[in-house]
């Protein structure tokens, strides 16, 4: 885990095979009266995503559960997905603490990771 990275967005203990684009999700929790807000922040981090080496982005809105966004990052391989992970500067990390402070769950952020294309 890079020193940059919270201990809840820790990558798996094991390794992937390469083989196809790696998309991670983040689900946050927002209060309902800050939404525009954290979309405002969220479009932000897209540009910073996209700027890193992302190859998409998304935040999806649970229409069934108005509170729950989750952010879908995708990368082109696990290999891209750990070189944009451990190079988080001081900018990222102030970023990351303003999306955090908008999360409103009793657990930090869920962070899970998907291979497409195998």
């Amino acid at each position: 885990m890079s020193p940059a990275q919270p201990g809840w967005a820790k990558l798996p203990a094991a390794t992937p095979e390469e083989g196809g684009h790696l998309v991670t999700t983040i689900e946050y929790l927002i209060d309902p009266a800050r939404i525009d807000a954290f979309v405002a922040v969220m479009q932000q981090t897209r540009r910073v995503r996209l700027s890193e080496g992302a190859i998409g982005w998304a935040l999806l809105h649970d229409v069934a559960e108005p509170a729950r966004f989750v952010e879908q990052i995708t990368d082109e391989s696990w290999t891209e997905h750990l070189r944009r992970f451990h190079r988080a500067t001081a900018a990222d990390v102030a970023l990351r603490e303003r999306r955090i402070a908008f999360h409103e769950g009793e657990e930090p952020p869920v962070v899970t990771r998907y291979l497409l294309g195998r």
